[in-house]
């Protein structure tokens, strides 16, 4: 049952929940100022991602991106809110808030391909079945929602499993008070509704329009925060909640996208294995900083040392050699020739300086231009690349 009193209930000793009623509500007014409110698989096996690293108490499930407007088979969705790429490959995402590490992903089907569930919903099932996957229910965790997720039958399947949530919810939500639509708030003003363990409250910010939090994991009232121009000011305790623990997955779409491993125009199979592996990179660049001592590299350089790791043993080293200069090949020519005389070995013919063209290449003109000219003309004995006007003028000045 709905409740309008607060001290009823104690975030350290949770209640039981109960069946909705219709209650009144409590509005309260905020003297603040205007400051805006921070709204904030194709591989089904990541077991790895969550063996070697722990999260903090704060996760977030929320969805990602893979950019992509070629042709998929009705993968391809439209985000407008993410700006490195709104159209492409939809994926939900389970991030650690503090660092943006994944735990796992799962990539969006479509709702043609999503199994249907008639007595749970589908946004119900998948965030039980990714947390599930992630090896983070049970434990304690207070994970992050949007308002694809919230729901108040999520929010006490996980308060079951040990595993509080907070988010923004839709207001036509099944199971939300029915005093929700009908209560008016003001400018800074908020309403607050108990049920057990979940709390519901409607919230104006400034001229905006009100938005909609559940959460088993707040107390109601109020609390003091520091808003982005630096001023201490009065928030909700839920919206001071849901903006410190959102914010995990797009920490990571910034990280891993920072070094995008996906721009060139190629199959959408390939970019989801470029995404899989640059989140696998990105992970194993967390982890290493997490527990490296001394002098940490970049992440640049700890990227190029792990490809260069994997190709060492596939590749062999190419040796650069230097090309020869002009005088060192006729030195060489010169060595080459008094040899075979102090050895009397028959002197080969030497070719006479004629030009010679070439039937593909272009060569760098020798002769000392200012600038880069290209001909496709060499000297037969000099193996030198000249034009035709320069042909004999560089003769005349380097062998008389």
């Amino acid at each position: 049952m709905w409740s309008d009193n607060e001290a009823e209930y104690d975030v350290d000793d949770p209640g039981q929940l109960s069946d909705f009623a219709d209650t009144a509500s409590i509005v309260t007014h905020l003297s603040t100022d205007d400051d805006e409110v921070q709204e904030a698989p194709l591989f089904d096996d990541h077991a790895v991602f969550t063996t070697y690293f722990h999260p903090d108490k704060n996760i977030s499930l929320e969805e990602s991106m893979i950019g992509f407007k070629g042709a998929t088979p009705s993968l391809r969705q439209y985000l407008p809110n993410k700006h490195h790429a709104r159209f492409g490959i939809k994926v939900w995402c389970v991030c650690d808030v503090s660092t943006g590490y994944t735990f796992t992903f799962e990539i969006y089907e479509g709702r043609a391909r999503t199994p249907a569930n008639n007595n749970i919903p589908t946004t119900h099932s998948t965030a039980i079945r990714l947390l599930t996957r992630a090896s983070l229910c049970n434990i304690g965790h207070n994970v992050g929602f949007d308002n694809f997720f919230s729901s108040p039958a999520l929010f006490k399947d996980l308060y079951q499993r040990a595993t509080t949530a907070t988010g923004t919810v839709r207001r036509n939500r099944v199971g939300l008070p029915d005093a929700l639509q009908g209560t008016q708030v003001l400018r800074n003003e908020v309403a607050e509704w108990r049920q057990g363990s979940l709390l519901c409250v409607k919230y104006k910010d400034g001229n905006k329009t009100p938005v909609h939090l559940i959460s088993t994991a707040c107390s109601g009232g109020f609390s003091q925060t520091t808003n982005r121009q630096g001023e201490r000011v009065s928030r909700p305790n839920i919206v001071v909640k849901y903006n410190k623990i959102m914010g995990g997955v797009d920490l990571k779409d910034i990280k891993l996208y920072a070094y995008l491993p996906e721009r060139r125009t190629v199959k959408w199979t390939t970019k989801v294995a470029f995404y899989l592996f640059g989140t696998a990179l990105l992970n194993s660049y967390i982890i290493y900083k997490k527990h490296a001592t001394g002098r940490i590299r970049t992440r640049m350089n700890f990227t190029m040392s792990v490809i260069n790791e994997l190709v060492k043993k596939y590749e062999p080293h190419k040796v650069r050699c230097r090309r020869r200069t002009r005088e060192e090949i006729e030195e060489r020519q010169q060595q080459t020739f008094v040899t075979q005389i102090n050895t009397n070995i028959p002197v080969p013919h030497t070719p006479p300086h004629k030009m010679v063209k070439l039937p593909k290449k272009l060569r760098n003109c020798v002769a000392g231009h200012n600038h880069r000219v290209r001909s496709n003309y060499i000297c037969a004995r000099c193996n030198v690349g000249l034009c035709v006007t320069c042909f004999h003028g560089y003769h005349d000045t380097h062998h008389h």
